[in-house]
């Protein structure tokens, strides 16, 4: 997908309105993680619905996952994060 001027002004003042805030202490890259992370294509916004959808039906169905805590601390473990519970 090709960038458009409308995208360009509109991630300029994304950025600018972030830089402004007491969140201003990060770089290029992050500042675009952050715009594509509330920005999603449509696509991406259609994959998530529908992985939504899915937990939810998963859930009527009666299946209950798993706890979070114990989500939290694998992810913490493979990533090497060092968390107290």
């Amino acid at each position: 997908m090709s960038t458009s001027r409308k995208d360009l002004d509109d991630f300029y003042k994304f950025a600018s309105y972030y830089l402004e805030s007491d969140e201003a202490d990060v770089t290029m890259f992050e500042l675009c993680e952050l715009w594509q992370a509330e920005n999603p294509t449509p696509e991406e916004f259609a994959d998530t619905v529908a992985r939504l959808k899915a937990a939810c039906a998963a859930l009527d169905a009666g299946e209950i996952g798993r706890p979070a805590h114990e989500i939290v601390r694998e992810s913490c473990d493979r990533l090497g994060l060092d968390i107290d519970e």
